[in-house]
């Protein structure tokens, strides 16, 4: 269907790009006065782009700014005019649209593009060929896309400071279809890709390092595909590490994981309630598990970009070599030259008239035949390096081949036999010690939570007062039993104690956690870089010195050692860990630090007193297992929490990702219904509405016992739960009988 075009435009001036070949006059035919299509072909977060066309029939992209409540005009306006000048360097390298200029009408600024007849990779994956797993697109078809957007970035060194896009997404990709259709470029298994939407972009060797962070950029980030660099504006140093093409390449590898698997690394969207810079920072992506053999270094090379320390992490040119050598393995692929990653693409002179020196910087001839012998000399030596390897390789299989030969020579392989009776002995004993230690831990699990309950109806609540800011404890009267004194929100008390960072600096963030007692006196120095609360009398910690986690004990000593990736709290006698490896798998370990049994999940929760805990397996899909590690309730949901009160809440629909609830026969009870949801206790569960985007009650029917109508809602203790007031946009708590115990009047109530 054709385009309609009923909206007229007007420039009250406008800059080329371009040099014209004869006057202003030619400038104004062509570009000054606009026809616009009657809708927006494509809206981003500020911005939107609309179909236009001149007096002659050309037809262009205009980009412009949304006027909206939600859009920092002013802000916008600043990193919309840089855009144009980063896009303008950009336009003669091949997988950039050509930029014509920027005009504005009325005080209102636009840059006209060349308009591209495409598909934006999200819309594309699902014409394209599904790989054996059923869930992800190709691995060939995803590289050969892949190296035709490694190309551009390759392109963009010709530069003498090269621009990162900075927001790579499968909604900033484009296939154009103007010469070959969708279908015709998966069967020659070329690609002609761009990279559109450069609102995030900044040059690789920054004038003003405060423009970004001014003009609210790194907000429009996609967090799914953004390396953790690009998360967070308030780590020491973080600034200059935003002006490396490592972020294109991370992001670009987030988008190739997604399309492969299904699902984003990180898969943030369930994890929501939790800051992205560090869930990226602390743990790795979850496994790239490759859908048939030959997949298998094409799933590592893809991790190889996702390394979140970015001097650890590959770089584009690495990437490119590695990729083009998987496809040169398997599908006899011949590769592009080096001198191809840069060729500027074709400029028709009835168009444009540029001088060459804007085209090609000087020296860039020079620069890229150093590289060309670089490279070529890495490679000499990569080869010199595998060579070595297949040596060492052949001589331990010799030495291997002679050591058999040696054992059964000697007949130790008879003995070998005769001590399978002797094994078997040992492992029923085992066993029977392993069943042993299990009925110890569950009595002193059950004990403590005795305890735990016992001291639920004392317990404190973390509360902000208003007038001074400071945070406080208070009883369960409302009354202030640990006065406000802390300038920084102190911990849950667990067991009788709770976390308080010391030493914090407002321009590092930084500190050491100890604990204080009830009586707000520091009883454990600050000594931790993170911590848990205590839970059965012990405390997940964080190592200063090594970033490994373990667990201390209420004096401050070390009873497991810091040598794990993450930890969880202590639960039933047992505590999810993850390895300290580059991909940690997870398993549960006893007080001593053993291992229960061997860890091999990708996700774990904590153990319940229903005996299940929720897991995830190498599909990438959440279920519950027995405390032994066998499975329960088979792995079959997108998300799932713990259980309590014989129920867990699971995500059954990965598109709707409505929390729904079961039984521990996994039985359905509560049907998908509600957008978050917290911990049944005393029958009752807090839970959002995802209509209002309001938090009730629910009972164990899933019927509300309290009509969603607060803005936030806490979990539930001794029948109570904190909430934020819509009248008065302060906290207090309520009862089951939508009640104020303690009345509204805090800035912030956190447990």
């Amino acid at each position: 269907m054709d385009t309609h075009f009923d909206k007229y435009l007007e420039f009250d001036s406008f800059l080329p790009v371009y040099k014209s070949s004869t006057d202003k006059t030619e400038t104004t035919r062509r570009f000054m006065q606009l026809v616009l299509a009657q809708d927006l072909s494509e809206v981003g977060g500020t911005g939107f782009v609309i179909k236009a066309k001149n007096a002659l029939g050309e037809v262009f992209a205009l980009k412009g700014i949304k006027k909206t409540p939600e859009v920092n005009y002013k802000a916008a306006k600043q990193a919309f005019e840089q855009e144009f000048y980063n896009q303008k360097e950009l336009s003669f390298i091949k997988g950039f649209p050509d930029v014509y200029g920027m005009g504005y009408a009325e005080g209102d600024p636009y840059i006209l593009m060349e308009w591209i007849e495409g598909i934006t990779l999200d819309k594309a994956r699902a014409q394209l060929p599904v790989n054996k797993g059923g869930r992800g697109v190709d691995a060939k078809v995803l590289s050969e896309i892949a190296l035709s957007v490694l190309a551009t970035l390759k392109g963009i060194t010709t530069l003498r400071r090269p621009i990162i896009h900075r927001d790579i997404s499968p909604r900033n990709i484009m296939i154009s279809t103007e010469d070959l259709s969708l279908t015709d470029q998966v069967v020659s298994g070329k690609f002609e890709t761009f990279l559109i939407d450069f609102g995030s972009s900044a040059k690789a060797l920054p004038v003003n390092e405060g423009f970004t962070v001014a003009s609210n950029i790194l907000r429009g980030v996609t967090q799914e595909y953004a390396p953790p660099e690009m998360l967070s504006a308030d780590i020491e140093g973080i600034l200059d590490k935003r002006y490396s093409q490592k972020i294109d390449l991370y992001s670009l590898c987030s988008v190739l994981y997604e399309l492969y698997a299904g699902h984003t690394p990180y898969r943030l969207a369930y994890r929501h309630d939790e800051s992205a810079y560090l869930v990226k920072t602390n743990n790795p992506p979850i496994p790239l598990t490759p859908v048939e053999e030959r997949d298998e270094l094409f799933c590592k090379i893809i991790m190889g970009g996702l390394i979140s320390n970015q001097e650890e992490r590959l770089s584009i040119a690495a990437f490119y070599d590695l990729l083009m050598q998987w496809q040169m393995n398997h599908f006899n692929v011949t590769p592009l030259s080096y001198s191809e990653w840069a060729i500027p693409k074709t400029i028709t002179s009835e168009l444009l008239n540029r001088n060459n020196t804007e085209i090609l910087n000087p020296g860039v001839k020079e620069r890229r035949e150093a590289r060309i012998a670089r490279w070529e000399a890495e490679q000499a030596e990569e080869q010199k390096r595998l060579k070595r390897h297949r040596r060492r390789k052949f001589i331990a299989a010799g030495m291997l081949v002679f050591i058999i030969s040696a054992v059964i020579s000697i007949g130790l392989f008879k003995s070998v036999l005769d001590e399978n009776a002797q094994e078997l002995l040992e492992l029923q004993e085992a066993q029977m010690a392993q069943e042993k230690a299990n009925q110890e831990r569950a009595e002193a699990a059950f004990k403590m939570a005795q305890e735990a309950q016992a001291q639920e109806g004392r317990s404190l609540r973390l509360a902000q007062e208003i007038k001074t800011g400071l945070w406080g404890y208070l009883d369960e009267n409302g009354d202030w039993l640990i006065e406000p004194k802390y300038s920084e929100a102190p911990g849950k008390f667990q067991d009788g104690l709770a976390p308080m960072r010391i030493g914090l600096s407002s321009s590092t963030k930084e500190g050491l956690f100890g604990f204080i007692d009830e009586s707000g006196e520091l009883v454990i120095d600050a000594q931790f870089s993170e911590v848990l609360g205590f839970s059965e009398g012990l405390c997940g910690a964080q190592d200063p010195q090594t970033h490994l986690w373990g667990f201390i004990n209420k004096d401050g000593n070390w009873v497991i050692p810091a040598e794990f990736s993450e930890v969880h709290e202590f639960s039933c006698g047992m505590a999810p860990v993850a390895t300290n490896e580059e991909m940690p798998l997870w398993g549960f370990i006893d007080y001593q630090g053993a291992w229960i049994f061997d860890k091999r999940f990708i996700q774990l929760g904590s153990m319940s007193e229903d005996g299940l805990a929720p897991a995830v397996d190498n599909s990438f899909m959440w279920g519950f297992i027995n405390p032994d590690g066998s499975w329960a309730i088979e792995a079959q949901y997108f998300g799932a929490k713990n259980f309590s009160e014989g129920k867990a809440p699971v995500i059954i629909d990965e598109t709707s990702k409505l929390w729904a609830y079961i039984d521990v026969n996994g039985s359905l009870v509560i049907d998908p219904a509600f957008s978050e949801v917290k911990d049944f206790k005393s029958g009752k569960a807090p839970a959002k509405d995802p209509n209002t985007n309001l938090w009730g009650l629910i009972d164990e029917l899933g019927a509300w016992t309290i009509e969603p109508s607060y803005p936030w809602m806490g979990p539930i203790a001794n029948k109570q739960m904190s909430a934020l007031d819509p009248e008065t946009s302060t906290y207090g708590y309520l009862n089951f009988d939508n009640e104020w115990v303690i009345k509204p009047g805090y800035a912030k109530i956190m447990y």
